[in-house]
């Protein structure tokens, strides 16, 4: 199993003062699943804002599958987001006014791509969505949309899966389930999986678990 992630002495300010990540290093397996923990303000968002391309680095390097991601321009780390990453949101980010078959659609609609109509289907009967396609956001329960936003991440096919606090919105019993389709998927489906979390119970899902302090990366736990 080759290395998915390589990440170098990565740093970013936002003042003097603020260094919401201070020379963070490690890497991640093709495949794996890695948890983030730490408290409030300990840059594990931050972190995962700067894997996905949200934000750039003050320095230090970013290295997906060889390619130092950390050097791109704006054009180039939106598209690469586009085709490459799928990002999962704890409130959800559905569009109100589309179906729930074109908000799990709409990363390709947006490139116009052609929808794997195979993959599609399997994506939708591993997370339980195939009789909710017809209807909108309004009508489902908040596990019912967060397995939608799932969807939405997975259907690019991406290298990397990067999940926000997915299941901060639900209550234990949804969030169990949502947790537990979201990494079923994820390992059906061979895809490298980032999440950031404030549950130490949710964090033990993961194959390794990586806690955050003021910034620096305190514990690497295989």
């Amino acid at each position: 199993m080759g290395k998915l992630i390589q990440i170098k002495n990565l740093v970013k300010k936002y003042d003097d003062k603020t260094v919401a990540v201070n020379d963070v290093s490690f890497s991640v397996d093709e495949g794996s699943v890695v948890s983030i923990i730490g408290r409030s303000g300990s840059g594990k968002s931050t972190l995962l804002q700067l894997l996905g391309l949200l934000d750039k680095p003050t320095s230090g390097s970013i290295l997906l599958n060889n390619q130092d991601i950390s050097q791109f321009d704006d054009t180039k780390r939106a598209l690469y987001r586009r085709k490459k990453i799928g990002i999962i949101y704890q409130n959800f980010n559905l569009l109100p006014e589309y179906s729930i078959k074109d908000n799990i659609c709409l990363p390709l609609l947006l490139d116009n791509e052609k929808i794997d109509q195979a993959y599609f289907e399997e994506l939708v009967d591993l997370l339980g969505l195939k009789q909710l396609l017809s209807k909108q956001p309004y009508q489902l329960s908040g596990g019912e949309q967060q397995r939608v936003a799932i969807a939405r991440a997975f259907i690019i096919k991406p290298i990397l899966i990067l999940a926000d606090e997915p299941t901060g919105n639900l209550d234990k019993a949804n969030g169990d389930r949502v947790m537990d389709l979201m990494l079923n998927t994820a390992e059906i489906l061979k895809t490298t999986v980032i999440f950031v979390t404030h549950d130490n119970t949710l964090a033990k899902c993961a194959g390794r678990i990586l806690e955050m302090s003021d910034g620096i990366l305190v514990t690497s736990t295989m």
